[in-house]
Formats: C-alpha cells, sequence, structure tokens
C-alpha cells in the first residue's frame, strides 16, 4: 500500500508564521501553547488497517491498534491533533477562551494535555527556542545560545572536524562569526 505525500507531509508553525500572527494582533498579545501528552497513542487505528500494521515473532502476532510512531502518516496526524498554538489581542480574553475550549474539548474525549508543557497566556513565549516578547515587538535569543552558535561555527573552522568545508563555506562562516561579534541577540519585529 502506497500512502500518498500529501497526506504525509507536516508543515509546522514557523517562526515567521507565529511572528505575523502576533503582529496581526498589535503590541502586547497574549500568546499560548498546549500540548496533548502520548498523542500517538490515542489515535486509534480502523481495523481494516491491522494488517499493514502487525508483526511476527517468536511465532505469536502482534498488532498495533493505535498509531505507531514511525509510520509515514503518524507525524502529520499527530501534527493535526497535538497542538494548539493560539494567540489574541491584548486585554481581551480571545486568547484564554480558546485555551479553555480546547482543554475543555481534550477533557471531554479524555485525551491527555502535557500540563508541563502548557504556557500562556502571556506576552511572552518561547517558539523553537526563541523569546517572543509582543510587549517591546522583538525576538530574543539567549546569550548561552549565541554562545553555543558561535562555537559551533569556530569548529567547523577548526582542524579537527569530520565535515569537509570548503572555501565558500568557509567565507560563509567567517561573515557569520562577525555578525554574532555585533549581534545582541534581538531582533525587533513589526506589523508590516
Amino acid at each position: 500500500m502506497i500512502i500518498l505525500m500529501k497526506y504525509c507531509s507536516v508543515k509546522y508553525i514557523s517562526l515567521e508564521m507565529a511572528l505575523s500572527v502576533l503582529a496581526s494582533f498589535g503590541g502586547g498579545a497574549l500568546a499560548a501553547r498546549l500540548d496533548v501528552k502520548s498523542a500517538f497513542m490515542l489515535l486509534p487505528i480502523h481495523p481494516f488497517d491491522f494488517e499493514f500494521l502487525g508483526y511476527k515473532i517468536c511465532n505469536l502476532y502482534f498488532i498495533d491498534n493505535c498509531l505507531p510512531f514511525d509510520c509515514s502518516i503518524s507525524c502529520s496526524l499527530f501534527e493535526k491533533f497535538s497542538r494548539l498554538w493560539n494567540a489574541g489581542r491584548a486585554n481581551i480574553n480571545e486568547c484564554h477562551q480558546s485555551m479553555t475550549l480546547f482543554t475543555n474539548i481534550c477533557n471531554e474525549l479524555g485525551v491527555p494535555l502535557a500540563h508541563e508543557k502548557t504556557i500562556g497566556p502571556s506576552p511572552v513565549l518561547t517558539f523553537l527556542g526563541l523569546e517572543i516578547d509582543t510587549n517591546e515587538m522583538c525576538v530574543k535569543i539567549s546569550p548561552e545560545k549565541l554562545s553555543r552558535s558561535k562555537h559551533s561555527l569556530q569548529e567547523l573552522l577548526g582542524k579537527k572536524t569530520k565535515i569537509r568545508v570548503n572555501i565558500e563555506m568557509k567565507e560563509d562562516i567567517k561573515a557569520w562569526l562577525m555578525f554574532l561579534d555585533l549581534f545582541n541577540g534581538t531582533t525587533s519585529y513589526d506589523n508590516s
């Protein structure tokens, strides 16, 4: 059986998309994130598909009756099912109401949420390892991450790397290192 790529491909929320949504709400926008706990094990497999998800060990047959992690369609289904990333205007309950609605639906369906990963509503949210601050309309990278980035680039220029780095790559790395020496870790964004 062949699964078409349109059912397997995943498009996660990009930083640009998140910033665009937040900018549309203006300064001080609130953002939130909720994650489902063990979502793969919550998605049942239709009995017609059992024959494709079974295996035999020592004359014993085993069949996955929930979505296996390594199935080509798993990531796409998991992403549709498992995550709510939401935003709303400052001083309005939109974001909080969406979080409450999603939480209530999950509770009603018996879907456990990873409460330790729940964030918001807040004007400051960490997204893809970057801190987005809607009050200041900026994105910040921690000094530790900047330092690790510089160190990783410097290692690529060293002689002990297992990666072959050609002259053009070395010039790019040097340019990035010069940029990182001057970059304060903060960049602004706006509604445009």
